[in-house]
Parts: structure tokens; sequence; C-alpha cells
């Protein structure tokens, strides 16, 4: 058996990212086998001789991006000297893992205080963190103690009006408004009924006046809703329409007060018929236009004599 002739030395060689490297070995110089020693006792194959070219990756989590704080994409860079290659989790080179920051997504949120009750200002609150703000461009953070705010009071203007609210002041006099209108009659003629509207104080503001006026065109709905709430058996001998308005100085339509009183009363012929009974019915239109009819409680007073009567809702 001839002896190898390990005249061959390879010194090792340090791999590169794209270069093999090679571990320390001799080779023979007759049948080109390999060995770790020089004595050529320590066989190599030829896969146990080369390190193979790879990237050393030191990976880098991701980390999601806030309103204010910028994040970063996963990705891996390359911890060998001299390269420094940057990959995403998919294995592909990358130059820009940064996320910026989002920004703030300000939602406006409208002020609770009211004139009677406690609550927060208007500000801003941002949809994506939660954060509160008194500006829209987010400058300057709030807490929610921050932002609360003690009941305004009421602001009434000269009319016993508040500014801000509508509500009435309770020390606005009592109203008091009368109104004569002309009304046909079945048989007809025309006659004059006197409508009154009268209220405690703290009802309707200061200068509010009485606007009365015969409804001669009946529209059906109003007709239909009449009929459903009329007691049954009961027969229609006079029908008349009013709409009845409180407006202010302005003129502009004011309603009462809440829970408060209103009286009406209204001065006419059926009234003294001791055979007729009065019905008082008010019309309410929905949002929709639908319409209903409620029943108002209603009596009879004498007026000034026995002969001047009133139906008093």
């Amino acid at each position: 058996m001839i002896p190898h002739s390990l005249v061959i030395h390879v010194p090792a060689a340090a791999k590169t990212c794209y270069l093999d490297g090679n571990v320390e070995y001799w080779q023979c110089a007759s049948c080109g086998a390999k060995f770790a020693d020089a004595e050529g006792t320590l066989p190599l194959t030829d896969d146990e001789v080369v390190i193979p070219a790879c990237h050393e990756f030191e990976a880098t989590p991701a980390k999601e991006a806030t309103c204010t704080e910028p994040g970063n994409i996963a990705y891996w860079t390359c911890t060998v000297e001299g390269c420094g290659i940057v990959v995403d989790e998919s294995g592909n080179q990358v130059w820009e893992t940064a996320v910026p920051a989002a920004g703030h997504k300000p939602v406006k949120v409208e002020r609770t205080t009211t004139c009677t009750e406690t609550g927060v200002a208007e500000h801003y609150k941002c949809e994506a963190c939660g954060k509160l703000f008194q500006d829209e461009s987010c400058t300057f953070e709030k807490t929610l103690e921050d932002l609360q705010e003690a009941a305004f009071g009421h602001d009434y203007d000269m009319d016993g009006v508040c500014t801000r609210c509508g509500a009435i002041s309770p020390d606005t006099p009592a109203f008091e408004g009368t109104s004569y209108v002309d009304v046909p009659t079945p048989q007809g003629t025309w006659q004059q009924v006197l409508v009154r509207v009268s209220a405690p104080q703290g009802v309707f503001p200061a200068g509010a006046q009485l606007s009365a006026q015969v409804v001669v065109n009946v529209d059906a709905e109003t007709e239909a809703a009449v009929d459903a709430a009329r007691e049954e058996g009961t027969t229609r001998a006079a029908s008349y329409t009013f709409d009845i308005k409180v407006l202010d100085r302005y003129g502009y339509e004011v309603q009462p007060a809440d829970d408060s009183r209103v009286n009406v009363s209204f001065a006419l012929a059926e009234a003294k018929n001791d055979n007729l009974n009065v019905a008082v019915y008010h019309i309410k239109e929905e949002e929709d236009g639908t319409k209903s009819a409620e029943v108002l409680q209603t009596n009879v007073e004498d007026v000034n004599d026995e002969n001047n009567k009133k139906a008093v809702v």
C-alpha cells in the first residue's frame, strides 16, 4: 500500500457572507484525499472541509408606531463585519425599517355643561390613543378632570329668557292675553269668539303676546284625528278650529316652560246651551307629519252673567 503524500497544506480561511471558507487541512498530492492532520489519520470529506458562505442575522422585533412615537417593522441585520445587510421577514433586502408616527386623530366632543348641570368643556379626543386635548391640533393635552366645568347658571335677557338654553326666568310676570276671533257658524253667519290665555309667573317671557286665528279650511288629517279622539256615540253640532300661539316681542312662537299649566278659555254661544257638551281637542303634529288629537279637560263657567258663558280648558 502506497502511503499518502500529504505535501499540500491549506490553511483555514474564514467564510464571508458571499464566499465559502474552509477548515485547515492537508491534501494528498497523489489521490487528492483530505485530512485534518499532517499525519493523515483524520480524513475529511469535501462537505467537512467547506464552511458555506452565509449571513449572520440578529433579529429586531416589530414595534408598533403610536400617535407621537415612530415604530419599525420586524427586520434582521447581518452582524458580519463589513456587511450589515438588512432583510425583512420574507428575506428580502430592505433599506427602510422605520414606521412613522401616525399622528393624532382628533374627534370633537361637544360641551356637556349646561346652565343647571355640571359637565365637561368642549374638547377633542384622539380616536387612536384616547388622549384628550383642548384644541383640534392636539397641542394642549388635558385630563378629564381638567375639563370639568361647573354649571353656568342662567343668563336672562330683558325678557327673562336665558340666552344660552332658552329657559324662562321664574320672575317673569304672569301672562294674560285676549283676542276676539271672527268664526263662521253652521248657519252661514259669523260670530265673535273671545279667546283668552293665561299663565302664572315664569311660564312665558316678558312682552309675550297672544296670537289667535280661526282655521277655516281644516285639513283631512286634523278632522280624522279629532274623530278618532271623540267620545263614542257623540255627534258634532258645531266645530271651530283655532291656531293659538304665544309670541315673543319679536314675533317668534314660544312654548311654555316645562311642566307649566296654561289656561285657555273660549267665550262662545254654544257654551250657553245646556243641551250641548263642549269638548276641546289639542292637535299635535309629529315629526313625520302625522297628527293626533288630545282631549282636554273642560268646564263651562259664567263670565259676567248667565247669558255669557265660556268654555275653560
